[in-house]
């Protein structure tokens, strides 16, 4: 955007036809690493949020779906891909 805050590429599936998405969320914060008990509890949280989707996230990964949840030095990552009729879909169930 014309603020900077975000960015939009494009580039069309020239080999399948088929329309994919890849949309990548970040959450920043300085008090995921703060201190030594917030980067312990950060990690904690993505360990926790993989373990919790697993199952999901498989059926989803059958339907070309993917996910991934990481906290980083600047707060937390949410990246989504897959096809984009149920990416909306499957992004909202995946952060709640």
């Amino acid at each position: 955007g014309a603020d900077g805050r975000w960015t939009v590429f494009y580039k069309p599936d020239n080999k399948f036809g088929q329309p994919k998405a890849f949309v990548i969320f970040q959450l920043l914060t300085k008090e995921v690493f703060s201190s030594a008990k917030s980067a312990s509890l950060s990690n904690m949280y993505e360990f926790c949020v993989t373990d919790k989707l697993q199952e999901y996230a498989y059926d989803a990964g059958l339907a070309g779906l993917t996910y991934d949840v990481r906290v980083v030095p600047r707060g937390v990552r949410l990246t989504f891909g897959g096809y984009n009729d149920k990416l909306q879909k499957f992004a909202s169930y995946v952060s709640k």
